[in-house]
């Protein structure tokens, strides 16, 4: 199989790249950052197409970050029939538009793409990737959701696209605290920030006095109250379909990446 990775030098672009390669798939990809890619991967990609930003679209014909639906529609002309989405995080199958801003334009992306293209794009629920923040309780490692991404785009049916639902591991930020230190040999204070009925308190009034437009100075309370509240909850039965990747506890991922 012939593997296209827009953001290829990016946070989950290179170990997705490492699993398709290892998958015995052809890749290339553009991405701003050439310098980032490490030398074993540049190596062996069949091309790599330098971005200047997400709208250089001859980059995009060349090889195709963030404008999804650039994306999609070279996808579309290139008669490309399997597409994964780029948003990997929590389930919103069950967010209606206005319930969370960031994950507005998942939704939005899913229905668009449903209502107006060919394809039908794979999404991935993994909880949060744990290279990017470490919160709540569902969570993958940037290697194991690129092993899992590989293999929904390596399945026969990959064309029909649909939703998948993995994590390394499930854990509560008590769990964590002791697993990083049994991983790193620091142990953390124990501090209680707040309730969801304080969370829902002081999110409310924030959401009401800021223009939508500077939803990034609440963000943070929104993620914490649908965490919280169990509205982005999952199941993981898509763990089980694919036994053959090797899962990653925090404490492991804790040794696999000593500080600095």
């Amino acid at each position: 199989m012939f593997v296209l990775k827009p953001g290829i030098t990016g946070m989950c672009g290179q170990p997705l790249a490492h699993a398709a390669l290892a998958k015995g798939h052809q890749v290339r990809g553009p991405g701003r950052n050439p310098g980032k890619l490490s030398k074993d991967l540049s190596a062996t990609l069949k091309r790599f197409a330098k971005m200047t930003d997400i709208y250089d679209l001859a980059a995009l014909q060349k090889a195709v970050v963030e404008g999804e639906l650039l994306l999609l529609r070279v996808a579309e002309r290139a008669g490309v029939k399997g597409f994964h989405a780029v948003p990997w995080n929590y389930d919103w199958t069950g967010n209606r538009l206005g319930d969370h801003e960031t994950y507005d334009r998942y939704v939005s992306f899913c229905n668009h793409a449903r209502a107006s293209s060919t394809i039908k794009p794979i999404y991935g629920f993994t909880g949060t990737i744990l290279e990017w923040e470490l919160v709540h309780s569902d969570r993958s490692s940037a290697d194991n959701l690129a092993a899992y991404t590989t293999e929904a785009v390596s399945e026969p049916g990959e064309a029909d696209g649909g939703f998948y639902h993995v994590q390394s591991f499930r854990a509560l930020p008590l769990e964590m605290v002791d697993a990083h230190g049994r991983g790193r040999g620091v142990w953390l204070e124990r501090q209680s920030l707040g309730s969801l009925s304080e969370i829902e308190d002081m999110f409310a009034p924030a959401r009401a006095s800021t223009p939508p437009s500077g939803h990034h100075e609440y963000i943070g309370l929104a993620y914490a109250k649908s965490m919280m509240n169990g509205t982005w909850d999952y199941e993981t039965p898509d763990c089980e379909r694919w036994p053959g990747v090797k899962l990653t506890s925090f404490e492991q991922w804790l040794l696999d990446h000593p500080p600095a």
